[in-house]
Parts: C-alpha cells; sequence; structure tokens
C-alpha cells in the first residue's frame, strides 16, 4: 500500500498478486479486510510509534544525496506546501494518536474505491486502433531559450574531483579471522553493516532458498510476527541475499538501536527453527514465479543472451530443477543458515560509531570460529566460441520484434573502463545520446 498525495486530491493505492491456487477475488477480500481493520482500530497501540519512527530514518536517508535534498525542495515547491512544515513533518506526526488514525479511516475509506484485476487470456472485445502516420518532429537543437542562456551565463566554480585512496579512506581492522572495512558517517545517525560471504549460488545452489527461507521463519522464544515487529519497533531491518559468487546479510537502522538489531538478527541466524508450512508457500510462490517468467519477454531474452554468450551451460539455467526444489528438507536449509557465520567473510560498517568502539561491541556479539570452514568449489562458466555468424530465435506472441546482436570479446580489464563507459554513453546512453537524437 502507498499514498500518492497532490495538491487537490489523493489517492491510496493497494496491491496484492496471488500465489498458487489462491484468485484475484481472495487477494481483494484480504486487502479489504485489512481496511476493516483499520477502521475498526484492530492494531497495535505502540505501532504508530514504530511508524514514526521508521519514517524518521526514511526521512534520514533521503537527505543523504545531493539528488534527493533537490527533489524534496521540488516536491514542497511544486505541492505550495512551506518548507518549515515539511522539516518538522515526523515530528508533527508524532502528536497523532489511535483515535485520530481510526476517525481518518473511517471518513475517507469507505466504498469510493475501484478494483482493477489483470487475468490472463485472450480478450475477445479488444478494439484494434489503425495506427496513424507519423509526424516527423522538427528540432531546434541549435536554438536556446532565454532561460537556458540565463542558466549558461550564471557563474560557476569549476569542479574539483577528490579521488578515493582506499589506503586512507577506508580504515581497516580484524574481529577474529574476518576483515573489517569501515568508514564513520559523519553526516546522520544511521548506520549499515554488511558480512560478505565469499560463497554463493555457484558454491551451493541451495543458499539463494536458504536466504528467502529465513524472513519466514521463528525461534523457540519469538514467532515471525513477533521478529518482525521487534525489528520495526526499533526502525531497524535486516536482509539476507545470494548471488551468484557472494552471499551478503545487511543490517541497517538507527545507530541508537544498533546492538538491539544485530544481536537480534544473531539469535535469528542461529536460532532459527523450521516452519514446514512456511517451507510449502515458498515452495509454490518460486515455482509460480518461474511459470509467470515462461510468459515474461524480457526473462526469454535474458535466457536467449546466456545460451548466445555461454551456449547450454550457462549462468542463467544453473538453478535448482522444480524436482530438486520440491525435494530440499528445512534440515538442509537450516544447517545452511545455523553455520553461515563459520564461512569466511568480511565485515563491512557504515556508521556513527568509532572504530575501537564498533569493533569491540561486534566481538562480543557476532559469533565466528577461530578458523573459517573451506567453501564448496566454485562452478565455472566459459563463453562460447563463436567462429560462425549464427541467428537463434524465441518465438513469442507479441507485434513488435526484439533483435540483439551478441558478440564475445576479450576478458574483462578495468583499464578499458573509462573509455567503454564514455563510448556507451555518447553512442547510446539514453535519450541524450547520438543514435537516439540522430533517430
Amino acid at each position: 500500500a502507498s499514498a500518492f498525495t497532490l495538491i487537490d486530491y489523493g489517492v491510496l493505492f493497494m496491491q496484492g498478486r496471488p500465489s498458487l491456487g489462491q484468485s484475484l477475488e481472495d487477494v481483494r477480500a484480504l486487502m479489504l479486510g485489512e481496511i476493516e481493520n483499520l477502521k475498526k482500530g484492530n492494531f497495535d497501540d505502540d505501532l504508530i510509534t514504530s511508524i514514526i519512527n521508521n519514517l524518521k530514518k526514511t526521512t534520514i536517508q533521503s537527505t543523504e544525496t545531493y539528488g534527493s535534498r533537490a527533489s524534496n525542495l521540488m516536491d514542497a515547491f511544486t505541492n505550495e506546501l512551506d518548507w518549515q512544515t515539511q522539516v518538522a513533518y515526523t515530528d508533527q506526526l508524532s502528536k497523532l494518536t489511535k483515535k485520530d488514525i481510526v476517525a481518518f479511516a473511517n471518513k475517507y475509506f469507505g466504498d469510493n474505491y475501484v478494483v482493477i484485476l489483470k487475468r490472463k487470456g485472450e480478450n475477445d472485445n479488444i478494439i484494434k486502433v489503425e495506427k496513424p502516420p507519423i509526424t516527423p518532429v522538427e528540432t531546434n537543437r541549435n536554438s536556446q531559450s532565454e532561460f537556458v542562456k540565463k542558466v549558461n551565463n550564471m557563474p560557476a566554480t569549476s569542479v574539483k574531483p577528490v579521488w578515493l585512496d582506499y589506503n586512507k579512506d577506508v580504515q581497516k581492522a580484524k574481529i577474529g579471522p574476518a576483515d573489517v572495512l569501515y568508514v564513520q558517517n559523519k553526516d546522520n545517525s544511521l548506520f549499515r553493516l554488511r558480512y560478505r560471504f565469499d560463497m554463493g549460488t555457484w558454491n551451493d545452489k541451495k543458499l539463494s532458498l536458504a536466504a528467502q527461507y529465513i524472513q519466514f521463519l521463528g525461534t523457540d522464544k519469538m514467532s515471525t510476527e513477533d521478529i518482525t515487529k521487534a525489528f520495526y519497533k526499533i526502525a531497524c531491518s535486516f536482509n539476507v541475499s545470494a548471488s551468484t559468487e557472494y552471499t551478503t546479510v545487511t543490517i541497517e537502522g538507527l545507530q541508537e538501536n544498533f546492538s538491539k538489531a544485530v544481536q537480534l538478527f544473531e539469535d535469528v541466524l542461529k536460532n532459527c527453527k523450521a516452519d514446514e508450512d512456511a517451507l510449502k508457500s515458498l515452495k509454490a510462490r518460486l515455482i509460480k514465479s518461474r511459470t509467470d517468467a515462461k510468459l515474461n519477454k524480457g526473462a526469454i531474452m535474458s535466457g536467449l543472451n546466456n545460451y548466445a554468450r555461454y551456449g547450454s551451460n550457462n549462468p542463467f539455467n544453473y538453478t535448482l530443477s522444480d524436482d530438486e526444489l520440491n525435494n530440499i528438507t528445512s534440515t538442509e536449509l537450516l544447517n545452511s543458515l545455523h553455520s553461515l557465520n563459520s564461512n569466511k567473510h568480511s565485515i563491512l560498517y557504515y556508521g556513527p560509531q568509532p572504530l575501537a568502539q564498533f569493533t569491540a561491541g561486534l566481538k562480543s556479539m557476532h559469533s565466528i570460529p577461530a578458523a573459517f570452514k573451506p567453501a564448496n568449489a566454485k562452478v565455472k562458466f566459459t563463453f562460447a566460441e563463436q567462429t560462425k555468424n549464427q541467428v537463434l530465435f524465441a518465438d513469442y506472441n507479441m507485434v513488435q520484434a526484439e533483435i540483439r546482436w551478441v558478440r564475445n570479446t576479450a576478458p574483462y580489464s578495468a583499464d578499458k573502463e573509462p573509455v567503454i563507459d564514455m563510448f556507451n554513453n555518447y553512442f547510446g546512453g539514453g535519450m541524450g545520446s547520438l543514435v537516439f537524437q540522430t533517430i
């Protein structure tokens, strides 16, 4: 759910996708049921405080880049909002009560909604529209408006790049056998902590499933819902993701709750217990996503592109088969999760806490062995030899055709990166590129 607020009117959007065996009408009923819970006040009283804490975190995050700051100023200007009021927005929200929320929900959330159901299949009632002729657009790329001239004439200081020196700008330490890379956050009160493990799905196909499974698990003392609420209450979050070569744990939030967040995650990782219903539902979702991907032209093109580059043995199809997926047990996945910290990894921290204080505190919370265990061997993929021209077809029912040229070249070289980046941007980088402008 998200709110889209404008000067005159606002809209609340709610979107849901059915899982296998679930109808769109079921999803609609679930969503409207949550609206009714809101109208009846069927939610914890301290949830409002948790929401405001998370909004404060989001507000801080939105000021971390110059672009976001400019966007915030622009939004306030175009929506005719007083900037002082915007700066004090989260403080104003702190004054809201549960009674205020319930009253608002009952006032605005009635039958004044539209339901849009997207179904699969052919539409027999579709009306074809004749394609009109294209009218040439006369460009005036050599002309400039008075406004542009005014901007161009404004005095500007030349940009002086500041180059990173990784030996100076990144501090290094050790926690047991793990390398620590540290940069202090001197701008705000947020922290970002990552455990980066030197293994991914090319070492173990099950890692991706284990990374997704943990978000549905509880411990012997806390249910999944309890864990989610606990993280939300302290305006912190965690995520486990497995890519092809690395697995990354990310914990982030308000520095004042750093210890609580880390201890909570470490407890979940160490003591999570099996949930067979959750695993069954997760497998069903994954199989449904595979079925959907077979109908997605982007996914099909990605598979075709991998086949052109590597041949039949390629990264795209190096994944668990449906049979392998269905035969995986909770015990296998829990073994991967419970032993995760024993695998080789680096620790990355960006936050306000001084390095010595950070390492001393994390050492007492992050459980790792005296020596890391060796990882499984990583599968390797090699480019196919393209000795002659070849055309590959993937049949897909659509009006347009997509064509892609693929040619394997020399191995990656960092020295060539600047020239390649400049070439790509000049010739094909968006609407300002030479090719697009010419067309």
